[in-house]
């Protein structure tokens, strides 16, 4: 739990507010500043591109075990089941990949107004 020094000083008497520029407490949602070296609209958009090629495999997986173990009849239920698995394992790796990057991106925050805290 970082505090930043404009926290710490305990100023109460004028609610002075950061920069616009380093208040931004839901940066990672917004596409408009950076984390590190890549801007979040990209992160965003790798972090789809990753969650898709995830869920992608998991059906393609799913599907060959299903054709391989069971009969060749009832190809649409070995689709459905083989494309809900997808689904499912694309959601939560979307998930996991966002709240990570989260956290990592509020790792260098202050905890009480969000600016970035020099190490």
């Amino acid at each position: 739990m970082q505090v930043c020094t404009w926290c710490a000083a305990g100023i109460q008497e004028i609610p002075a507010e950061p920069s616009s520029r380093s208040r931004t407490p839901v940066a990672p949602h917004s596409g408009s500043s950076r984390i590190g070296t890549v801007l979040n609209g990209e992160t965003v958009f790798e972090t789809v591109l990753t969650s898709t090629v995830i869920g992608l495999t998991v059906q393609f997986v799913s599907f060959i075990f299903l054709l391989t173990i069971q009969n060749g009849d009832q190809l649409s239920k070995k689709l459905i089941f083989s494309g809900l698995a997808g689904l499912l394992a694309g959601t939560c790796a979307f998930a996991l990949i966002r709240a990570w990057d989260y956290l990592r991106w509020s790792a260098d925050r202050c905890i009480q107004c969000g600016t970035p805290v020099s190490q």
